[in-house]
């Protein structure tokens, strides 16, 4: 059985005095498999006070505190794929392509 992928969760306070971001925007997928997560400033606190906590990418919670994140994002860090591997899941539709498209000019030198 395959392991999950690692990954971090930042999590941040809503604090409007320190950061812009509302709680109901969607975390953003980073190319790192660093999920940032915003949490009131309540939840951040009593979060600080635990010896553990739990992020649940499947039902998008850290603990008890739900966060958002879309589909996509969810998916890639669950499956551990990065630009790369998103790129290489099209693999035929990129050479089917290619060879339907010769190259004009040789790259290669004489």
């Amino acid at each position: 059985m395959a392991s999950a992928p690692a990954f971090t969760a930042a999590i941040s306070s809503a604090d409007s005095s320190t950061n812009t971001a509302s709680p109901h925007e969607p975390a953003l997928r980073t190319p790192h498999g660093l999920l940032p997560v915003v949490l009131s400033q309540e939840q951040v606190r009593e979060l600080m006070l635990r010896d553990e906590i739990t992020v649940d990418l499947k039902s998008r919670t850290v603990d008890a505190f739900p966060f958002e994140l879309d589909d996509f994002s969810r998916t890639c860090l669950l499956e551990g794929l990065d630009d790369i591997a998103l790129t290489l899941r099209e693999a035929d539709a990129i050479a089917a392509y290619e060879a339907s498209h010769p190259v004009p000019l040789t790259t290669i030198a004489t």
